[in-house]
């Protein structure tokens, strides 16, 4: 199967995990948004972020390690067998989680913070949440490194939708409030990271007199930059928070995260399962074919992202008030004025990761940590400036320029590791399809009486007026689309013959 082949595949088993989990998200999201008030879902949101922010400090790095170092292992590469592998980021995320779990409550105890005390309860609450999630998003990351989409898709899926049920009983049925959500995460996530734990033992991939000391050392090398490199990413995108909490109060951390939300809903869709499955494909592809198949390959995608992308953003722009107040009701109607900034920021933030493919391959973490950190603190103090002078717009601007200035200095460091052509003609292409798409869309006017109508009705003729742009004026897509669909249908053919 050719590298573009399995990226299709493996890109569709998780479009189809967090499509599902998105809907999960869809579902319970309008219900918390009007179940809890502006000010307890300001807290909902610091307290996301900083269970996010203790999970990764906890992990040291391990989850993409085992991306990097799995085919390395199953190669023979290194001397250690796999059992090594696996136990190894375990034991080590375990410990590291488990101290993070005792910082917190000890942290929690204190009066020395700025915070809201209803936050701080709930933080206390849900510290386990770090121990458990910290171990659960390792493993995994086991199944996706060995290229097991499906299992990691129902793992993932089920977790979701397992733990969305059991919250909105306690929230809903028994009005147990933030404590309720908190607590139906704590069982249901506790529930699904033990029964990973059993399946990898069971294989006989977790053993505790199986850790590699060398092996620990060159993941943590790996590894341990890429915690700043996430933290930053974190601080960029969450971190704004922070300051409108701090300047401006919980009401406007709520109006902001609603906008937030959605358009992470929307960036998803496309970043996450192809960042998912991108990674472990060129990391096999370089091992197996060199650089320049690798070149071609990740030039490819980079191309095709954009074209989705630019789709993305001029069919939200044209239709995201009326999904914002579809969704999470007038109340929030006022963070639509975020959300291109947003939405700009969350696709350039998928783009900066397929451009810093060679920094990764040639292990320069430390180098990517480093700018991403600059980054972070050059946002940081754009929100010190513009938050007060332009409220919640200000924090939307800021991550936009951030994620703007971190691009376009990724492009050119790693570029000098592994050259990623964008072909500016299609970007044109592309940019023109979505600005006839755009104002076709805010022209056409829909007088049905169901707002869920209009938006469907809405997206869908935007889907087909810029594919069909596209469609007739980009030969290469036109291709690759027409081998797409006969490799479905020999597919069906075959199944059909069985």
């Amino acid at each position: 199967m050719s590298s573009l082949k399995k990226l299709a595949k493996h890109s569709s088993h998780y479009f189809v995990g967090e499509f599902l989990v998105m809907a999960a998200g869809l579902i319970s999201f309008p219900i918390f948004a009007r179940i809890f008030t502006e000010e307890e879902y300001g807290i909902l949101s610091l307290l996301t972020i900083t269970f996010s922010l203790c999970c990764l400090f906890a992990s040291l790095g391990m989850r993409p390690s085992v991306v990097r170092f799995y085919n390395e292992f199953k190669l023979k590469t290194k001397s250690e067998d796999m059992a090594a592998f696996y136990s190894t980021p375990f034991f080590i995320t375990l410990m590291s989680s488990f101290f993070m779990f005792i910082v917190i409550l000890i942290y929690s105890a204190t009066k020395f913070t700025f915070l809201p005390c209803s936050y701080i309860i709930l933080l206390r609450v849900g510290s386990s949440l770090i121990l458990i999630r910290a171990l659960f998003k390792l493993m995994l990351n086991f199944l996706r490194a060995e290229q097991k989409t499906i299992m990691y898709n129902s793992f993932y899926v089920l977790q979701q939708y397992t733990t969305l049920i059991f919250a909105l009983v306690l929230v809903v049925t028994f009005r147990m409030g933030l404590f309720g959500l908190i607590t139906g995460q704590i069982i249901c996530e506790a529930i699904f990271t033990v029964l990973l734990f059993i399946i990898f033992f069971r294989q006989k991939k977790l053993n505790i007199f199986k850790i590699s000391g060398e092996y620990a050392k060159e993941a943590l090398y790996y590894g341990a930059p890429l915690i700043v490199l996430n933290f930053s990413a974190l601080l960029i995108s969450f971190g704004d928070r922070f300051v409108i909490n701090w300047i401006m109060g919980l009401k406007n951390v709520a109006i902001y995260s609603v906008g937030f939300k959605i358009c992470s809903y929307v960036g998803v869709l496309i970043q996450t399962p192809l960042n998912s499955a991108i990674v472990p494909i060129y990391m096999e592809l370089w091992e197996r074919e060199g650089k320049e198949a690798t070149e071609v390959f990740i030039s490819r995608v980079a191309n095709y992202y954009l074209m989705v992308s630019a789709a993305l953003i001029g069919g939200f722009v044209a239709v995201g008030k009326e999904l914002i107040t579809l969704i999470a009701s007038d109340k929030y109607a006022s963070s639509f004025i975020v959300t291109p900034y947003i939405l700009g920021a969350t696709l350039l933030s998928g783009f900066v990761t397929i451009n810093a493919a060679g920094m990764f391959l040639l292990k320069r973490t430390k180098l990517y940590g480093a700018l991403i950190l600059i980054t972070a603190m050059v946002n940081v103090a754009l929100n010190l400036v513009l938050v007060p002078l332009t409220g919640i717009l200000g924090a939307a601007v800021a991550t936009l320029l951030s994620y703007s200035i971190f691009f376009f200095i990724i492009r050119k460091v790693s570029g000098k590791f592994l050259k990623i052509d964008i072909n500016l003609l299609k970007v044109l292409k592309y940019i023109i399809a979505g600005l006839i798409m755009f104002f076709m869309l805010i022209v056409t006017d829909l007088n049905f009486k169901n707002n869920v109508l209009i938006v469907l009705v809405k997206i869908l003729e935007g889907a087909f007026i810029y594919g069909s742009i596209v469609y007739m004026s980009d030969l290469e897509f036109r291709n690759d689309l027409m081998k797409l669909a006969k490799g479905i249908k020999l597919f069906i053919k075959r199944k059909s013959n069985h």
